[in-house]
C-alpha cells in the first residue's frame, strides 16, 4: 500500500468544496481503493511516495518553489464549457488547471523568439518558475507519431532564440525527452552528433543563470543504471541541474526515485525531477505506450520533496495531451478532452 501524504488531502478536498456545485465532487487519488455500491464514494487524494532511508536534512533543501499555471489552458476552457451539463467532469477539468504543466517547445513553434517571450511575460511578476520541455533534435523519435526534428544548424539557431526570448525567467527546462533512448534509426556519426547537440544545448540553457536543466533518461526498465550514466555523462549532462525520469511515462513514483538515485550516486549527487502526471495507476508495457487506457493522474507538482536527488516532482506531460494518433487519440501533442477526464476518472473511481 502506497502511502499518503495527508497535506493532500485538505488540498483537494478544498478544491472539490470550491470548483463543484455538490457533495458527491471527487478528490483524486492516484492509487485509493475501489469503491462499491450505486453511488461510488470519492477515493484518497494522490499520494507522496515514503521517502527512503536516506532523506535530505532541511539545510539541504533548496527553498520552497511554486510554478506558473496556465490560467488559459484548454483544461480550464473545457471546465467552463461543461459547467452547465456535466458539473462532475468540469470539476474534475478544474483541479487539472489549477496544477502547473510544462509549456512544450516542439519544430511546430517556428517563432520561438515570440513564443519564449509570451512565456515569459505571463510568468514575470508572479514570483513562479516557469517548466518547459524542448524536443527538436534532428530525428528525434525516430519518426514514430510527433512531428520531424529540426536539422542540426536550425536546431541550434531555434535554441537561442528560445533563451533569447525567455531572458532570466526562472525556468525548469527539460531537454529533449527520449533523445538519449530512441538512437535506433541513427548512424554511429548520427548518434555523435546528437551527443554533441545535447552538450552544447546545456551550455546554452544556462546562460540564464536562473534556468535548471535535466536532461531525460527515460524511466525504469530501459536503459540500465550503467547504460544511463554513460549516456548522460557523453551529452554532457555534469554542465547542467541533473537528469529527468520517466517524461510523458507512466512507471510508480517509488521506482522512479530508486532509479534516480542510483543514477544520481553514478553522478556526484547529480539531482533529478520526475514526470507524474499520468502515472498514477502505474506502468503499461512498452508497446502500449501510445494513449494507453485505464491510466491516472499521479503526484501533484511539488518541489522540494524532502526525498534524497530529487528536486521536483513535475507535470511535464500535461493530462489530455495526445501521443499520437493512435487508440483514437489526434496528433501529438493535442489536447484530447475524452482522456483528460478518463486519467481524473480513474484516479478518483479507481479499479
Amino acid at each position: 500500500m502506497r502511502a499518503i501524504a495527508p497535506q493532500f488531502w485538505v488540498y483537494l478536498a478544498l478544491l472539490a468544496c470550491e470548483s463543484t456545485p455538490d457533495r458527491t465532487a471527487p478528490m483524486t487519488n492516484p492509487a485509493g481503493a475501489s469503491s462499491s455500491g450505486a453511488e461510488l464514494a470519492p477515493a484518497s487524494p494522490p499520494f507522496l511516495p515514503a521517502p527512503p532511508a536516506e532523506s535530505k536534512t532541511a539545510a539541504e533543501e533548496p527553498s520552497s518553489r511554486t510554478f506558473w499555471v496556465n490560467p488559459d489552458s484548454e483544461a480550464a476552457r473545457a471546465a467552463l464549457r461543461l459547467q452547465p451539463t456535466q458539473p462532475r467532469e468540469a470539476g474534475w477539468l478544474r483541479q487539472l488547471a489549477e496544477q502547473p504543466t510544462a509549456v512544450w517547445f516542439t519544430p511546430a513553434e517556428t517563432n520561438p523568439l515570440a513564443a519564449a517571450q509570451r512565456l515569459a511575460q505571463s510568468v514575470a511578476g508572479t514570483d513562479r518558475y516557469a517548466v518547459a520541455v524542448i524536443a527538436a533534435l534532428p530525428k528525434k523519435d525516430c519518426a514514430r507519431f510527433s512531428t520531424p526534428g529540426l536539422a542540426p544548424q536550425a536546431y541550434r539557431s531555434w535554441l537561442e532564440s528560445l533563451v533569447q526570448g525567455l531572458g532570466e525567467t526562472p525556468t525548469y527546462w527539460i531537454l529533449e525527452p527520449e533523445a538519449l533512448l530512441l538512437t535506433g534509426c541513427l548512424t554511429a556519426d548520427e548518434v555523435k552528433e546528437r551527443m554533441s547537440l545535447l552538450a552544447e544545448s546545456i551550455l546554452v540553457l544556462k546562460k540564464n543563470p536562473k534556468a535548471q536543466v535535466y536532461m531525460d533518461v527515460g524511466f525504469p526498465g530501459w536503459l540500465s543504471v550503467d547504460e544511463a550514466v554513460q549516456r548522460l555523462l557523453t551529452a554532457g549532462v555534469l554542465a547542467g541541474d541533473g537528469f529527468a525520469i520517466n517524461v510523458g511515462q507512466y512507471h510508480w513514483t517509488e521506482d522512479c526515485i530508486r532509479y534516480g538515485q542510483e543514477i544520481s550516486q553514478r553522478l556526484g549527487g547529480k539531482s533529478f525531477v520526475i514526470d507524474t502526471s499520468r502515472n498514477g495507476k502505474g506502468p503499461v508495457s512498452r508497446e502500449a505506450w501510445c494513449n494507453p487506457k485505464s491510466r491516472a493522474i499521479g503526484q501533484t507538482p511539488q518541489a522540494p520533496t524532502g526525498i534524497k536527488g530529487l528536486d521536483a516532482y513535475l507535470w511535464l506531460k500535461k493530462p489530455g495531451d495526445s501521443d499520437g494518433s493512435c487508440n483514437g487519440g489526434p496528433a501529438a501533442g493535442q489536447w484530447w478532452e475524452a482522456k483528460a477526464i478518463e486519467l481524473m476518472r480513474n484516479a478518483v473511481y479507481p479499479d
